[in-house]
Formats: C-alpha cells, structure tokens, sequence
C-alpha cells in the first residue's frame, strides 16, 4: 500500500519495448540503475513500468540497445497535475479542499460520551466546552491530562475520566459514584427501607404507614414505610409503598499534608510529533524531557477514505521543575482548606450540610485537616416484598 502511494505521487510510465535486443536494453537499465517494475515479456517485445523521472533515461538507452519504445499509459499525480494546469479553478479548488482537510484534521469534530447513566451527556459537554473541549477546537491546544485531573472536582457524580483521540473525534470514557437505585414497578408491592443509618428529621407516607416517628435511630436496612396494611379484622392488603424519609447523617473527612514538599512547577506546553510508516519513526523535531507528564495521540493519514499505515503521533507534552518547599503552619493550613473543600465537593454531594466542625491536628511531620459535618439526607429506596 505505502510502495503504491509513492509511485502514484512519483508518476509512473506504462511503456512497451520491441525489438531483439530487449535483454541488452534491460541489463543496461539495471547498470544505469534505473528500477523497472510489472515486467512482462511477449515474443521480441515486453512492457514494464518506470519512474517518470526516469523514462527519458530509458530512451537514450533504447537508441543504443536498437530497441523501439512507446508509451502505453501514463499515471500518478504529475500527470494528473499538468493535465489540468491550465485550468486554474479547479487547482485553487483543490488546495482549498486539501488545505480545509489539513486544518479540520486537526481539529475536534466529533465529541463522544460514554458510561454515562445518572450525569446527563449535555451537562458534561457544557463543563468541557469550558475546559476547551467543543467541536472546532484544534486538539493540540486541548490539555486532556490537566482536564482529566480537574473534571471530577467540577462534576462530582463521576469518579473517573479518560479521553481517547481518533482521528478527528474525542471520546469521553466516564464512570459515575453510585448506580440509579433498583425500581420495582409501580404495580408491584413494595416497602421503602434505608440506605443508611441515621435520625430521622421528616418522614411523609404518602402510600403505605409509617414504621418509625421523628427523633427515631435507625440502621441500614430498616423498613421506614411499609407496603403490608392490615385492619381491624385482620385483612392483610399489599400496596406499592411511597413516600420521602429525611435522615439526620454524620460524615468525617481528613486531609493531610507535610511541612516540606515536593512541589511540581509547570513551564508552557508543547507538541512532539513524529510520522509513522508501519512500525517505523521518523522524528519530526522535538523531544520529551524527564520531568514531564505526556499525551499521546496517533491518527492515521486516509486516501479516499481508507486509512493507510501511515500515522502522524502528536505527543502533549506538559514539562515541569520539582522544588523541595518548606511551608509554614498557616500556608500549610491554607492549602489544607483548599483541599479539604475540593474532598467536600466530591464525597458529600450526595447530603446537605447543616453543620460543620474543622480541627487542625499536628502530626510528626505536618498538620492534619479534619472535618465533622451533620448532614440531611433521603435515604428511602423501594424494596421488593418476598410474598413466598
């Protein structure tokens, strides 16, 4: 395929030989070291192709070896070029379509997600359009490590975020914190129980009765609204059970960090590409230093719509210095904060905060952040009634 595609940029002569000196003609191309290829031979004559560049060679050398040549077919792209140089339209057409596919190759044209469930695709579109992922963003400004780092912070639902890069599309690989609760069908009887344990604040049964008041403790489990109704005659009735429970919850976070740090200082972003044919590299300049967080992308070159083995690497390239840094207390505990808000913003996004206590904790080498938050939470979720 790639031997094909450079004689077809090279040009290629389709040319027949005749006469009874054919064997000296080709063993004096072999000495002029010019390369024939498709080599047929019939009778005193033989066809075989050549280089353009190389067919006027060929003639001198068919003069002295007493042989005639004619041209059977030419091709490639030489050809094709002077054939339409008069026709100045269609050639500044052409490097316009051509120069448009250079620059849209670069760019983003597609934006896929996937793994989503509970966060909706067009909320996680809308926060990467603000890190510089959208639809015409050249992709070598795009800093996918530093967004993949930064992403779950601005949607707390996700735990994770990958990006791969084919061709002109990107795809968004999530994985959210918790799975959508089990739902039993509505025309199934059913009990809401707790997800959790804690106190209850508010409980309204809007179908079924209430199994615990205010003020009460309960665990993991327990039935809060039941779907089996009795009377007082001892008729049993089984109802789809409905309603909201508000439990009082307790969550505890920490963070820590020491006086002396390693501390990573980033310089300006850069790429390194390289051309690839099969396996085979051929630097385009540039380099990857030691210290230095990296992304890569290959995307292969497509003629007439089929991909060849030819493929352009881009690597991202984000280099950065380390520095041993000695904070004091008050900078630690700043930094502390920071990162204890961000630990905020990704465990309780589930709960409302209705109280909260921090306490600074010395430690042998540095400081410990603590958190103590009192929290409301629904914690009601369907579950099935066995009636075996």
């Amino acid at each position: 395929m790639i031997i094909r595609l450079y004689r077809y940029l090279r040009g290629t002569v389709l040319f027949r030989c005749e006469g009874a000196m054919c064997e000296r003609f080709l063993n004096l191309a072999t000495a002029a070291d010019i390369k024939l290829f498709d080599l047929e031979k019939q009778g005193l004559s033989l066809t075989a192709r050549v280089r353009a560049e190389d067919y006027k060679r060929l003639r001198a050398i068919a003069k002295r070896s007493m042989v005639r040549m004619r041209i059977v077919k030419k091709r490639g792209l030489p050809f094709l070029v002077f054939r339409h140089r008069f026709r100045y339209g269609l050639l500044i057409g052409l490097f316009a379509v051509a120069a448009l596919t250079v620059y849209l190759s670069g760019s983003v044209l597609s934006i896929r997600v996937e793994g989503n469930v509970l966060v909706a695709t067009e909320d996680i579109l809308e926060v990467l359009s603000s890190k510089g992922i959208y639809l015409f963003a050249r992709k070598e400004d795009i800093p996918f490590r530093q967004i993949e780092q930064t992403l779950t912070a601005e949607l707390p639902h996700l735990s994770w975020v990958g990006f791969s890069v084919n061709g002109t599309t990107v795809t968004v690989s999530v994985k959210e914190r918790t799975l959508a609760p089990t739902v039993v069908p509505a025309d199934e009887p059913c009990d809401i129980v707790a997800s959790e344990g804690g106190v209850v604040k508010e409980i309204r049964a809007l179908r079924g009765e209430a199994r615990v008041a205010v003020g009460d403790g309960v665990i993991a489990g327990q039935q809060l609204i039941g779907g089996v109704l009795g009377d007082t005659v001892g008729n049993v009735t089984l109802v789809h059970a409905d309603g909201t429970v508000l439990l009082e919850v307790q969550r505890a976070l920490s963070v820590s960090a020491d006086l002396k740090q390693t501390v990573k200082t980033y310089e300006e972003s850069y790429t390194v590409k390289s051309l690839y044919i099969g396996s085979f590299r051929i630097p385009l300049g540039g380099s990857v230093p030691e210290q230095a967080e990296t992304y890569t992308v290959r995307e292969p070159f497509y003629l007439l719509g089929f991909a060849t083995p030819v493929q352009m690497e881009t690597v991202y390239v984000d280099p950065y210095t380390e520095e041993e840094v000695e904070y004091t207390q008050e900078q630690l505990k700043e930094q502390l904060l920071a990162e204890l808000e961000q630990q905020e913003r990704l465990q309780l996004y589930d709960v409302k905060v209705t109280d909260k206590k921090v306490y600074f904790e010395e430690t042998a080498s540095g400081l410990t952040l603590h958190g103590e938050y009192t929290c409301e939470k629904e914690v009601g979720q369907e579950q099935k009634i066995s009636l075996s």
